[in-house]
């Protein structure tokens, strides 16, 4: 079981890795991080549950046709 973990430990770390090396994805969260920070002060320090919808469906639309849990799956692999 330890070996079983260590190893989807792994998959999940590198997916994580390609995953915010991805520039489109990178500068959606960068323009996201300053957002936040310039109106922190008026959102008491929560970030708006419209905004991490929208960029939700941001990132599902960088899928292009294809099922988004496949998109995933092959950037673990």
């Amino acid at each position: 079981m330890n070996h079983l973990y260590k190893f989807i430990k792994k998959q999940i770390n590198n997916f994580c890795k390609k995953f915010l090396l991805d520039d489109n994805i990178k500068n959606m969260l960068f323009r996201e991080a300053r957002i936040f920070e310039r109106d922190k002060d008026k959102l008491n320090g929560f970030y708006p549950y419209d905004r991490a919808t929208k960029l939700g469906v941001s990132l599902k639309g960088l899928a292009e046709d294809e099922n988004y849990l496949d998109t995933i799956r092959k950037r673990i692999c």
